[in-house]
């Protein structure tokens, strides 16, 4: 698990700045400058930073989308599909911006190519793409939820507040894709084909447009309302059930605008300047170099005082287990696992709180603590045969995450099943009382 996680962090990036490079010289032509501003544009830029933010590692191996444009561009129908399918692999959001930019490749070569040949791709691409996308689209696996889209304000640049209310889920675009990949449309440089030009231009405006989603928000804060947005047209289909982050299409503006902005970087005259601005766009605009950096938190010396054996947090559910304290106990907890290496019900690699076992496991032992109608003897019975069934060693109770009341119930059935509390501490800026098992 973490052996992967780690190649992702790794070796990702590097593969995603590999292949945006090799796109940038093969088919806009560009030189080795034009191939480092590519590469770090795209695979260090705001969507790869926002990916690394929520957890979402794999998704930093994202070179099947510069594949296959390359693929398309060059009218090889085999390889594009198959970079297709890897892109959607990697995930279902990364599928459909794989898509969108073979068809957009695929309109701008169209002279090119030739018709046949242009066909030959599609066909290649089209029925697994129009399969994917409707099941996409339509489908109603996930049930209703909120929709992330970019606001106006967090399209281009990071704020603290960001971070705060809005998940990481920002910024979208960059300053120097947006900026340079225009100033290649309009001072005529970059790319020597102007149709290639216009193409990968449009392509990252539509993407822009679209990743704000059918709500126009123009603060940081998410808002109740909001005016209708670019994909607004579209909320009858249902697609939002399952399209829900289309901020995710930026990925994208960071491929389109940044090819466009590294060949214009290396037409310049001041290209060491422009260079500068195109790493300080990654750093600072984007606020990598503050993000990214280490925040420690303290682990409180309870867990060492832990027989040995599995540890079940109990965090109460206030809102729902997606509500921002369900991301506090998970991050919380994978970050404790670290310095007590004990095994926890936890999903420390994927983000996904509806499919944690350890939430199920506490909603489970709630219920017997909480609402339990049994005489005292059979409750109790009934949670020492819960946590038992759990193979857990210790039940650690997050105590002043609940309300007095809960707390008391809490305390009570667990004592009544497994005895005393084995400890209790309040170092690390939380109250913890420990069970261990029988």
């Amino acid at each position: 698990g973490m052996l992967l996680a780690n190649l992702f962090v790794l070796l990702g990036p590097v593969a995603s700045a590999w292949a945006a490079a090799r796109f940038t010289t093969r088919a806009l032509g560009g030189g080795r400058i034009a191939q480092f501003v590519a590469g770090i544009l795209y695979a260090f830029g705001p969507m790869a930073l926002m990916a690394a933010l929520e957890g979402q590692v794999y998704t930093l191996l994202a070179p099947w989308l510069p594949l296959a444009a390359l693929a398309a561009w060059e009218g090889r129908p085999v390889r594009t599909a198959l970079h297709v399918a890897l892109a959607t692999l990697t995930t279902a959001y990364l599928g459909v911006d794989t898509l969108l930019v073979v068809v957009g490749i695929l309109l701008v070569r169209l002279p090119a190519l030739g018709g046949r040949r242009a066909m030959g791709v599609l066909a290649a691409v089209g029925a697994f793409g129009l399969a994917f996308a409707g099941w996409f689209a339509t489908g109603a696996a996930r049930a209703p939820g909120p929709v992330e889209g970019a606001s106006l304000t967090t399209l281009l640049a990071w704020s603290p507040w960001l971070d705060l209310a809005r998940h990481s889920l920002g910024p979208a675009l960059g300053v120097v894709p947006l900026t340079l990949g225009a100033m290649a449309i309009l001072d005529r440089a970059g790319p020597p084909d102007r149709r290639a030009r216009v193409g990968l231009a449009a392509l990252g405006l539509v993407a822009a447009i679209a990743c704000i989603g059918p709500r126009l928000e123009l603060g940081v804060v998410p808002g109740p309302d909001g005016l209708p947005g670019p994909l607004a047209m579209f909320s009858w289909t249902g697609m939002f059930n399952q399209f829900r982050f289309p901020i995710r299409l930026a990925w994208v503006c960071a491929f389109a605008w940044g090819a466009l902005a590294a060949t214009w970087i290396e037409g310049a005259r001041a290209r060491p300047l422009w260079v500068l601005a195109a790493l300080l766009d990654v750093l600072v605009m984007n606020g990598a170099a503050t993000r990214l950096r280490a925040h420690p938190v303290p682990v409180p010396t309870l867990y060492g005082l832990l027989p040995p054996g599995a540890v079940l947090d109990l965090v109460p559910e206030l809102g729902g287990p997606r509500e921002d304290l369900g991301f506090l106990a998970q991050n919380l907890q994978c970050h404790y696992q670290r310095a007590h290496r004990r095994p926890i019900l936890e999903r420390c690699l994927n983000t996904d709180l509806d499919r944690s076992p350890r939430v199920a496991a506490a909603r489970d032992l709630h219920a017997l603590l909480l609402h339990d109608a049994a005489p005292p003897e059979d409750a109790a019975r009934n949670v020492r045969a819960r946590v038992a069934a759990l193979r857990v060693a210790s039940v650690v109770v997050h105590a002043d995450l609940y309300a007095p009341e809960e707390r008391a119930a809490v305390f009570g059935g667990l004592t009544a099943a497994l005895g005393p509390p084995l400890a209790e501490g309040r170092d690390g800026g939380e109250w913890l009382v420990a069970w261990a098992a029988r």
